[in-house]
């Protein structure tokens, strides 16, 4: 087939220009197109935000602050003004927060578009959300009406109230109350309680660099609050001066001064402050703060602007007692010691005391005195152990992990009871390695401790937690051994009233089982012994009862950097912790446990404590066996043959079934095994086993009849059991050694052998 030539289309001018026309039209419908879908889409969101309400309540005006009332009804002397007025903002903290947070503040409508789009693409570009792009304004929003959770949704009412907001307010007002409730970590809301807490000043007396830290801070309060990492806090300060000095705020030359400063917080002075003279209701009220909100589902500035009569569980009596105590600074090593007390009613399972020379909520390792909630009870509970179980202290090594006793001290075999007595560290880990980290770790959680997966290790034994725990965790965990093994959340508010009515009223709190009756008395029985002779020893001389634990954290040799003292009996529990960066002397570490004592005798001035602690019905006790017990590494029950010195009394569950010794029924013959040998006239006798809990007779027959020949004391047994004797030398001689209990010479056995001039049988 030929190839057929193309015929060219050939347009008049007339179709040329309607087909440019045509172009034109699709092009302009093209690119109109998502105009008017965007238009469309502000229309119907400014018809949809018309019904998004800004609700002025719940700004940070405090025009109607709720009143505390304590366990009486007294009210509590408290009043925490967080909000400030425009006008008390000092230059370089408005600054500083305007550089950082929202640098287009004084000209966006609430909103700020170029940064909605930057962050956008910087979102697409990462495919995930990297960024965000509120402004102060809508921050303000998202902290006062709003969840945190990041919806479509969420973020177009949070757009929507903020332009309300813009319209209503001025910037600075906007300002102010934006600084007034931002978080700050370590309880401070809002700048003033920020400032107060870090370098306990008023936000008048801030300098450049202070102002750039607490700026620096909103972003993670955690990482970079100055009670934490230093390198990260000056590091971020640092960034913060240098975004002011971009942007004009300050010159270069304050910003090189500014940066080369040194952190000087309240962390860094660390000296107790002059207000503690004073009742110092702060932790306490903030408690009930939160449990307030997350009762009744508020925000703490709904609440500031509520006008309720909050009534709390607080006791002033021991509140105020607990407080000059804590202010005696005669208890502390010296004034860098900061310290925390907690006082829970163990019959309300409420919070009588909550209070810290920190005014915040400390979170710290708990050393040793984990040991009983992490080691001992789950342990008692898997049935691994008794009170009485013989194991041996010493250094250990596993995988790695060596720790060592206080001082280097090991005991060698010793029981349950004393290891918790003594805080033995070894005897710890290893019943740890018997039960598992996990058994531990759900024991913590059940027990409201948090932990994290990288605390799955043996260090857990001894108190190595990611988080660690505040005075208050530790108070509710102990409070389970008063509680016959149930664990209470205790309560800070007792009930709330609004124009007169009551809206809400604490029901009655509902235990978790955590351990069983019998672990609690196992615990218990021990800890008491801590009290009268171990370590918690200065607790003795109270005239009642008391169960305590004491702990310590190590920063260096001879130094700690937290003491712990957990206490409980019927009544209450009571939890002092001691603590400093700068560390303290191993003697500073007691003061923790001699503070409580104190707080132990004031109280019982006051209060009618009961003297004994209380015991279920799923213990008993037994008779144990100690010297057979240790000889054959587990226990045993004393028979009527035990001899009075090594029988002793102990604790033990019900449940558990317990071989009983036939040791001293049936003396095993090793007792009396014997090595006989000839030299010259001379027989030499050699004991094997001897013991120093029986007695032992040696006699020797020959044509002459059986004649004793030696008779002695296991306990005094002389050159090692080596004895000679000088017998008619000819014929033979039959030796017999016999060996008897002391108390009970009926029960015994014997051992024979012959011996002739010249050889050995």
């Amino acid at each position: 087939m030929k190839n057929v030539p193309k015929v060219k289309k050939i347009f008049t001018d007339e179709q040329k220009k309607a087909r440019k026309r045509k172009i034109v039209r699709i092009f302009l419908a093209v690119s109109l197109l998502p105009i008017l879908i965007f238009a469309i889409s502000i229309g119907v969101f400014a018809l949809w935000a018309r019904n998004v309400e800004l609700d002025v309540s719940l700004l940070p005006t405090q025009t109607a602050l709720p009143t505390f009332y304590d366990e009486d009804g007294l009210e509590i002397d408290y009043f925490q003004d967080d909000y400030i007025l425009p006008t008390d903002i000092p230059d370089n903290l408005k600054n500083a927060f305007i550089a950082l947070e929202d640098k287009r503040f004084y000209s966006h409508k609430g909103y700020d578009v170029v940064r909605m789009a930057g962050a956008m693409f910087n979102n697409v570009k990462y495919g995930s959300i990297k960024e965000g792009a509120s402004t102060i304004t809508q921050q303000l929003v998202k902290n006062t009406h709003l969840t945190h959770e990041r919806t479509l949704s969420r973020k177009l009412k949070e757009i929507a109230i903020a332009t309300k907001l813009e319209k209503n307010y001025t910037k600075d007002e906007i300002l102010s109350m934006y600084l007034s409730v931002i978080y700050f970590g370590n309880g401070a809301y809002g700048v003033k309680s920020a400032s107060k807490l870090y370098f306990d000043k008023d936000i008048s007396e801030l300098n450049l660099q202070e102002c750039a830290t607490l700026a620096g801070i909103v972003k993670n309060p955690k990482k970079y609050s100055p009670f934490s990492n230093e390198t990260d806090v000056i590091s971020r300060r640092n960034l913060v001066l240098n975004v002011m000095k971009k942007q004009g705020y300050i010159t270069t030359f304050e910003y090189e001064n500014a940066k080369c400063a040194p952190l000087e917080s309240n962390k860094t002075n660390n000296a107790k402050r002059d207000h503690l003279t004073s009742l110092n209701a702060d932790l306490y009220i903030k408690k009930v703060i939160e449990e307030v909100c997350q009762n009744l589902n508020i925000t703490k500035y709904q609440l500031e602007n509520s006008g309720y009569k909050i009534h709390t569980h607080m006791d002033s009596k021991i509140f105020n007692t607990c407080n000059e105590i804590m202010c005696d600074l005669s208890l502390y090593e010296n004034e860098q010691i900061h310290s925390s007390i907690v006082v829970l009613d163990n019959r309300k399972h409420a919070v009588a005391g909550y209070l810290s020379d920190l005014n915040y909520e400390v979170s710290r390792q708990m050393g040793s005195t984990i040991k009983p909630l992490a080691v001992y009870a789950p342990a008692f509970e898997s049935n691994a152990i008794t009170l009485a179980s013989i194991i041996t202290d010493e250094p250990i090594n596993f995988n790695g992990y060596s720790p060592s006793n206080f001082a280097d001290k090991y005991y060698g075999d010793t029981t349950i009871r004393q290891a918790i007595k003594k805080s033995m560290n070894s005897v710890a880990v290893k019943v740890m390695s018997y039960i598992g980290t996990q058994t531990s770790l759900s024991t913590l959680k059940n027990l409201g401790i948090n932990c994290h997966d990288n605390d799955n290790n043996y260090a857990l034994a001894l108190g190595g937690t990611t988080s660690g725990a505040s005075p208050l965790d530790v108070a509710q965990a102990y409070s389970a051994f008063a509680n016959g093994g149930e664990c209470f959340s205790s309560g800070f508010v007792k009930y709330i009233i609004d124009n007169g009515k009551k809206i809400y009223s604490a029901s009655q709190p509902h235990g978790k089982r955590v351990f069983r009756e019998s672990t609690s008395d196992l615990i218990n029985s021990a800890l008491l012994d801590t009290v009268q002779d171990g370590t918690a020893i200065a607790l003795s001389t109270l005239p009642f009862e008391i169960c305590a634990k004491t702990g310590t954290v190590e920063r260096k040799m001879s130094e700690n950097s937290d003491a712990w003292c957990a206490s409980y009996n019927d009544d209450y529990t009571i939890v002092v912790w001691h603590g400093s960066d700068d560390g303290m002397s191993e003697k500073g570490g007691g003061n923790a446990t001699r503070q409580c004592a104190k707080i132990w005798s004031e109280i019982s001035k006051s209060r009618q404590l009961k003297s004994k602690i209380s015991k279920s019905k799923q213990t008993k006790i037994l008779c144990v066996d100690t010297y057979a017990t240790n000889k054959n590494k587990y226990v045993t029950i004393a028979s009527e043959n035990t001899p009075i010195e090594y029988r002793e009394n102990e604790l033990f569950d019900i449940s558990q079934v317990y071989p009983l010794s036939v040791c001293f029924d049936c003396i095993s013959e090793e007792c009396t095994h014997f090595d006989i040998s000839k030299n010259a006239n001379t027989i030499e006798i050699k004991l094997k086993n001897i013991e120093n809990i029986y007695a032992y007779t040696i006699y020797r027959t020959d044509i002459f009849g059986k004649k004793e020949i030696f008779s002695f004391d296991g306990a005094n047994a002389q050159n090692q059991g080596v004895y000679f004797d000088n017998p008619i030398m000819f014929g033979s001689a039959i030796y017999e050694v016999e060996c008897y209990l002391k108390n009970n010479p009926n029960i015994k056995t014997s051992s024979k052998k012959q011996i002739f001039f010249d050889n050995v049988i």
